[in-house]
């Protein structure tokens, strides 16, 4: 994920993450409708800090800013051939969360968390992809299933939200990590994705 406009002015790193889409196309019809969803982590950073006051022990403190992304989505693509290009339109929101979790040093097991901030921003975007097909079979009922390797762009404009960068969490030099509420960031939200994946059709 490529932060744009006001969102790269504050949000330096870029993002990654996953996705996944549940759709439906009507047999023979040039057109698909679904329901997307997807996570990016947008910045993260470690800090080495003790338990507690009175518990001399050091831990792992991991500050993560991430993204939630649900949206419903049409797609019109050629429903036949190898090769079949396809342009979408989404509409949804994006829920921005910035989470610390205190881990064990040796073993990385989660001791404590907690959610610092949420917020949600309506958004809205647009795809340009391509489906190649990679395999292909039927089911003992003869019903065609196809693998496809499946690349797209997807540009998604961001309402407004509140959100933490990176800027805004220090480390003290008692070894506390500080979230300064009074440095959340806010701004409009658009962002660029490249993705790489696989599509089932069935």
């Amino acid at each position: 994920a490529f932060p744009q406009g006001d969102f790269k002015s504050k949000v330096s790193d870029i993002g990654f993450g996953g996705n996944f889409e549940l759709g439906y196309a009507p047999p023979d019809m040039p057109i698909a409708a679904g329901l997307q969803l997807g996570y990016v982590v947008y910045g993260s950073k470690t800090y080495t800090t003790q338990f507690s006051e009175f518990v001399p022990v050091s831990v792992d403190v991991d500050v993560t800013n991430s993204i939630g992304l649900l949206h419903l989505f049409v797609r019109m693509m050629p429903p036949k051939g190898d090769v079949r290009p396809y342009v979408e339109g989404l509409l949804g929101g994006s829920l921005f969360t910035t989470s610390s979790t205190v881990k064990n040093r040796n073993t990385s097991e989660e001791i404590a968390g907690d959610n610092k901030n949420s917020d949600v921003a309506f958004s809205y975007g647009g795809s340009a992809g391509l489906l190649i097909r990679v395999w292909s079979d039927k089911t003992n009922e003869n019903q065609p299933v196809d693998i496809f390797l499946d690349a797209r762009v997807r540009y998604f404009y961001g309402g407004n939200a509140e959100y933490y960068t990176n800027a805004a969490v220090s480390q003290q030099s008692n070894g506390k990590v500080v979230f300064d509420k009074n440095n959340l960031t806010s701004s409009k939200t658009d962002f660029v994705t490249g993705q790489l994946g696989v599509t089932f059709k069935f």
